[in-house]
C-alpha cells in the first residue's frame, strides 16, 4: 500500500526467513515536521513494544541515499477497511472487534498516548480476528496526571482522515483531549455495523453538516468549550 508519507511492501527477512511489512518513509528528514513525525512514530512504538494490541516494530534501516528511511514491522494479514469492504463480518466478529478496539484505546490513554489517526485502515486484523493498531505518525503523548476529560493544550494541527475527525478538530480547535480518539472509535464501530463510513463528508463543511444532522446543533456551552472562533462563525 501507499500513502502521503511513504509506501509499504510485503518483504522477506533473509535472516529469519519470515515475511515482514517494510515501510519506506520518503525524505524522512527533509524538513522539521517530517523528521519529528518519523522520530515520534519510532519512539512511541518502542515505548509501546510490550502492548499486545500495537503492531511490533522490528528494525529501523537508513536508506543508502541517506534521505529515505525503512521501518520494518511484523506482517499482519489484513486491515479492517478490507474486511468491511468485503462484507465479511458476522455479529460475533463485530462484537469481538469492538471490545478489542475499546480495550486497546483505553490502554493507550492509560499510557498517556493519544493516537489521533484511528480509522479502519490503521486497524490490522489477523486470521483469528485479533487486532493490532498501527501508524503512530500522528500520535502524541500528554502529561500524566490529567483527567481524560480535560483539555490538553498546544497540540499541533490534526491532519488525519476527515471522516473520523471529531467536531472540535474539524473546526480547528487546538484544545482537545483523548475524547478525539473515542469519537474516531465510534465512527469505526458505526462503519462496521453499517458497512460504509458513518459520516462520509465531501469536505469539512459537509462533514460538519452530517454530524449536526445526526446529533443536533451544539449548545452555547458546547461552542464556548471548544475555543474555536471558526465554530462560532459556522454555527
Amino acid at each position: 500500500g501507499s500513502g502521503a508519507y511513504g509506501v509499504v511492501w510485503c518483504a522477506l527477512d533473509h535472516l529469519t526467513g519470515k515475511l515482514v511489512a517494510l515501510k519506506k518513509v520518503y525524505d524522512a528528514f527533509g524538513n522539521v515536521q517530517d523528521a519529528q513525525r518519523t522520530y515520534r512514530e519510532v519512539m512511541l512504538l518502542q515505548q509501546l513494544r510490550h502492548n499486545p494490541f500495537v503492531v511490533d516494530i522490528l528494525n529501523v534501516i537508513r536508506a543508502a541515499n541517506d534521505i529515505d528511511l525503512y521501518l520494518v514491522f511484523e506482517l499482519i494479514e489484513t486491515d479492517l477497511t478490507a474486511i468491511i469492504r468485503k462484507n465479511l463480518l458476522q455479529r460475533d466478529h463485530k462484537r469481538f472487534l469492538t471490545y478489542q478496539l475499546l480495550r486497546t484505546v483505553a490502554q493507550l490513554h492509560a499510557q498517556n498516548v493519544i493516537h489521533r489517526d484511528l480509522k479502519p485502515a490503521n486497524v490490522f486484523v489477523s486470521s483469528d480476528c485479533s487486532i493490532k493498531l498501527g501508524d503512530f505518525g500522528l500520535a502524541r503523548t500528554f502529561r500524566s496526571g490529567f483527567d481524560n476529560e480535560q483539555e490538553f493544550l498546544d497540540l499541533t494541527d490534526y491532519i488525519a482522515t476527515r471522516w473520523y475527525r471529531s467536531p472540535e478538530i474539524l473546526v480547528k480547535s487546538r484544545a482537545y483531549s483523548t475524547a478525539m480518539d473515542m469519537w474516531a472509535i465510534g465512527c469505526v464501530i458505526g462503519e462496521m455495523l453499517l458497512g460504509h463510513p458513518l459520516f462520509e463528508g465531501r469536505n469539512t463543511l459537509d462533514q460538519l453538516r452530517l454530524i449536526v444532522e445526526a446529533i443536533g446543533v451544539p449548545s452555547d456551552a458546547d461552542v464556548r468549550s471548544i475555543h474555536s472562533p471558526e465554530l462560532e462563525t459556522l454555527i
